[in-house]
C-alpha cells in the first residue's frame, strides 16, 4: 500500500514537472534560483577550486590556440579576444570564451569588458592579456587588504 502511494506520488510529481508552464513568472524565478545555487556562494572552498580549474582550462586553450597559429602561419599569436560575447552574464545566447573553447561557458561567469571577467562563483575579477596570452586573477596591490 505504501509503495503504491509512493509510486503514485512520484508519477504525479513527474507529470507536474513535465507540464509545468515554462513561461510563467514562477518558472523564471525557479530558473534564477537554480542558477544562483549552481554558481555557489562567495569564499566557498569548492567554488574557489572550480575557478582555479576553469582558469587552468582557459589558459590551456589559449596555449593551444597559440600553437595552432604557430603551425599554420609559422608565427604564433594569441587571440585578441577570448570570445565574441556581449558584456553581461554568460548564458546560452551569450557564451563566453567561445574563441578558445570548443564548449563555451554558459553560466557562472560575467563578461565585464573585452579583457575583464568576473566569476559568479567567488565574485573574483579576472583579466586576459593578449600580449602574454595569460588569463589570471586580477589583484590590485594595496587595495582590499592585498599587499
Amino acid at each position: 500500500m505504501k509503495r503504491t502511494l509512493f509510486c503514485m506520488f512520484l508519477t504525479f510529481l513527474g507529470l507536474f514537472i513535465f507540464f509545468y508552464p515554462q513561461n510563467s513568472p514562477a518558472f523564471e524565478l525557479r530558473e534564477q534560483k537554480a542558477f544562483i545555487n549552481f554558481c555557489g556562494s562567495k569564499h566557498d572552498f569548492v567554488a574557489e577550486e572550480i575557478d582555479k580549474g576553469m582558469v587552468q582550462y582557459i589558459n590551456a586553450a589559449i596555449q593551444l590556440y597559440y600553437t595552432k597559429t604557430l603551425v599554420e602561419n609559422l608565427e604564433g599569436e594569441y587571440p585578441l579576444s577570448l570570445d565574441e560575447a556581449e558584456e553581461g552574464v554568460c548564458i546560452e545566447d551569450n557564451p563566453c570564451f567561445d574563441i578558445v573553447l570548443l564548449d563555451p561557458v554558459h553560466r557562472c561567469w560575467e563578461k565585464i569588458s573585452d579583457i575583464f571577467y568576473e566569476s559568479l562563483h567567488t565574485n573574483q575579477l579576472y583579466y586576459y592579456s593578449s600580449v602574454t596570452g595569460v588569463f589570471e586573477e586580477f589583484i590590485v596591490e594595496g587595495y582590499g587588504g592585498v599587499e
